[in-house]
């Protein structure tokens, strides 16, 4: 199954360094990024031809200031994208290295799917939203009422359902966010098959709750939290200790527990008193640490 992935983006300055960092470390490796240039500046598209030049499966669209989100420059791009499904990192966003994976297995055999919406707030609380469309009142209900239960970056689709929708990305009435207008586009279909994993595959740092941050900060913040979550034992511990129905748990918990993780697994190809190249060291990962160097406070 090929896959095209988009990263949609506007103003977020180099967080979009890390979203698409985590896209290329995927275990599943037949995809092609197409970054989708909504009115960026320049910077961002030096940034992005950077990646392009190291790695040819990276492509930069660029488009002036479109309606909305710019909706209708995504499906531009998905009109000439010869893959078999596509999936959407935010720009400011994590993917796990087996998130696409897993969306692989959900789309063999459905039209629409997502893995658990992951949000990471301001204050290291981490929670999950559980409502899936492929639960029949769900489905209703998104349709029906202004809400909606995932965003864009855990989510995928197969292309020979979009190209079957009456119509694709385009900017929605006002008042309906991008990604919920889309989604009604196909939930409203009957034949539209829908699949969900309650495995946390992405991390979603919501631009709103970070209002007023500068650009520095936010792009510390996105180099620590996709540092730490390089390895897999952290993506194991989150799946572990997240709590159903929105209930948080504080990132330091789910260092801790990775931290365990790999104590209690050291790798098999060397012994158990070396750690494996690349993982992170516990005094980086000590709760009070990991607190100092996101907030500033001790």
């Amino acid at each position: 199954m090929r896959f095209l992935v988009i990263i949609p983006t506007f103003d977020h300055g180099r967080t979009i360094e890390f979203a698409i960092r985590s896209i290329l470390r995927q275990t599943y490796r037949n995809l092609r990024l197409a970054v989708v240039a909504d009115g960026s500046p320049p910077h961002t598209h030096d940034l992005v031809r950077h990646f392009a030049a190291t790695d040819d499966r990276v492509a930069l669209h660029v488009f002036p200031k479109g309606a909305g989100n710019g909706d209708a420059w995504r499906h531009e791009v998905l009109s000439a994208a010869k893959a078999d499904a596509v999936a959407y990192c935010g720009d400011d966003d994590i993917w796990g290295p087996l998130h696409l994976k897993a969306l692989v297995g959900l789309l063999r055999d459905a039209d629409f799917a997502h893995t658990r919406h992951v949000m990471i707030a301001p204050n290291l609380a981490i929670r999950a939203i559980d409502e899936t469309p492929a639960d029949p009142a769900v489905r209703r209900r998104m349709i029906d009422e202004l809400w909606n239960c995932f965003g864009p970056t855990c989510a995928g689709h197969r292309m020979d359902a979009y190209r079957r929708l009456p119509v694709g990305w385009s900017p929605g009435p006002p008042g309906v966010a991008s990604d919920l207008n889309m989604w009604r586009k196909f939930l409203s279909q009957d034949w539209v098959r829908v699949a969900h994993s309650p495995a946390p595959t992405t991390l979603k740092l919501a631009s709103p709750e970070r209002s007023g941050w500068d650009e520095e900060r936010r792009t510390q913040e996105s180099r620590l939290v996709h540092d730490l979550f390089l390895d897999r034992a952290m993506w194991r511990a989150l799946g572990e200790t997240l709590p159903a129905n929105h209930v948080p748990v504080p990132l330091p918990t789910v260092v801790n527990h990775a931290l365990a993780i790999t104590r209690s697994e050291p790798p098999a190809d060397k012994p158990a008193r070396r750690r494996r190249s690349g993982r992170l060291k516990p005094a980086a990962w000590s709760p009070a640490g990991l607190w100092r160097r996101l907030t500033g406070r001790r």
